[in-house]
């Protein structure tokens, strides 16, 4: 067997393990469809009507094809479940995407707690973001004033050149600034993380799904 042809078999292996990856439904799967309940489920899940376009490709290498009529009923009653304000809510706060599938009168609602739940979500999201940003900077400041601390010792030691002794302190000025600034980042950090946990939490508090 040639190079070419091994890199071909790899290839297309690889392809095909790809292709079934993606798959949103296996062979057993597809020759015992029932395509009521599989809509339900993508219903209930908030997919898209697309998404039958997803299992008609999945099932065309067995021969089955989408019962679109079946799939429709049972995705249309999927989202009568899923389109509900609490499932919104609760769909926001996970922070999922929401793609516009619930049909009116229920859209309104459902669409008002999903980004309310959003909302909280984006909140806590920002909150952990800061936190990890504010800890990263505890440590900088650290290691920063150990690095003064070492050099303000080297700048009294005996011996130290005055071209050395210049530049220690050049290098203690910078520190120290770079010190400074690392401070008032935490200030400003300790304000917003406080606001966002009490925004967050007063959003929580009030959420009434």
């Amino acid at each position: 067997m040639t190079r070419l042809h091994t890199l071909h078999l790899v290839l297309a292996a690889a392809l095909l393990a790809s292709m079934t990856a993606c798959a949103t439904l296996d062979k057993d799967e597809c020759l015992t469809a029932d395509w009521r309940t599989i809509g339900y489920e993508d219903g209930i899940n908030g997919h898209v009507a697309a998404r039958i376009g997803d299992h008609r490709r999945a099932c065309a290498p067995y021969g089955v094809k989408p019962d679109l009529a079946a799939y429709t009923a049972g995705r249309d009653a999927g989202l009568r479940v899923f389109c509900q304000p609490a499932r919104g809510y609760r769909y926001g706060l996970e922070g999922n995407l929401y793609k516009n599938v619930c049909p009116a009168p229920l859209a309104g609602p459902f669409e008002e707690a999903y980004r309310y739940g959003r909302r909280i979500y984006e909140l806590d999201q920002e909150y952990s973001r800061l936190i990890h940003r504010r800890d990263s900077l505890y440590g900088e400041m650290e290691e920063t004033r150990k690095a003064i601390a070492a050099h303000e010792a080297e700048l009294v030691a005996a011996g130290v050149t005055p071209a050395r002794r210049a530049r220690l302190l050049d290098e203690i000025k910078s520190l120290s600034a770079q010190a400074a600034d690392m401070e008032h980042e935490l200030e400003n950090l300790h304000a917003t993380i406080n606001n966002l946990r009490n925004e967050r939490d007063a959003l929580r508090a009030r959420a009434p799904w």
